[in-house]
């Protein structure tokens, strides 16, 4: 399962990035925008800092628009980088022509069946749902991800899904049973995915206990 951190904000990529097993970082306007920097410099720096996929997502309201936009930000990054497009009949031509030119890339804001389906055929490599917001609207989340997955097995598609807008600790577990391809969460909730009241418990204990005899 590739796991992503779902921000642009530099520190809290470097906390979790020096654990060695982040495979990279997912952005978006709105995630950039929460930083007030120049959108594309803070790319080039998050792309400085990481060894894994550095993940974009396009804004043009055309095909060629958004066809431009992916090459330069692809152009500009050393790391392998993967283009988000919003499903749109525009975005499904970028999709194919990105993915043409070897660049890996994402549907993102899929809400559907016919969507995934869609996607998949216009040479996505990964699909996004946004879980959270699947519940929200009363849906089921889990049961939309393996839908997916029963079509995509159905059709021989090889396009990954990666669970999105994880809210807690359920949902990964959740995923994790159902083989999720892959995640992105927010460093707010990846910290406190860390910590359990029966963990905490123990340290403090442990700690309690060898203070009685460190001196000994």
């Amino acid at each position: 399962m590739e796991l992503y951190l779902d921000t642009a904000n530099l520190e809290h990529i470097d906390s979790v990035n020096k654990l060695g097993f982040l495979d990279g970082v997912t952005t978006n306007p709105t995630i950039l925008s929460k930083e007030e920097r120049p959108p594309f410099d803070l790319i080039q720096e998050i792309d400085r800092k990481l060894s894994g996929k550095i993940w974009y997502q396009v804004t043009g309201s055309t095909a060629d628009e958004a066809v431009e936009e992916a090459i330069k930000v692809a152009n500009m990054c050393h790391n392998k980088v993967v283009i988000k497009f919003p499903f749109t009949l525009e975005n499904l031509e970028g999709i194919r022509r990105i993915s043409q030119k070897g660049i890996e890339t994402n549907a993102t804001l899929v809400y559907s069946i016919p969507q995934a389906i869609f996607a998949a055929k216009a040479g996505s490599t990964y699909i996004s749902p946004y879980l959270g917001r699947i519940d929200d609207a009363g849906g089921s989340s889990i049961q939309f991800i393996n839908d997916v997955k029963q079509a995509y097995e159905n059709l021989g598609f090889d396009t990954k899904i990666i669970g999105a807008s994880i809210r807690n600790a359920q949902h990964l577990v959740d995923l994790s049973k159902n083989g999720i391809d892959a995640l992105t969460i927010s460093y707010g909730n990846f910290e406190k995915m860390l910590h359990n009241t029966m963990t905490d418990a123990g340290m403090e204990q442990f700690q309690e206990d060898w203070d009685k005899i460190k001196n000994l």
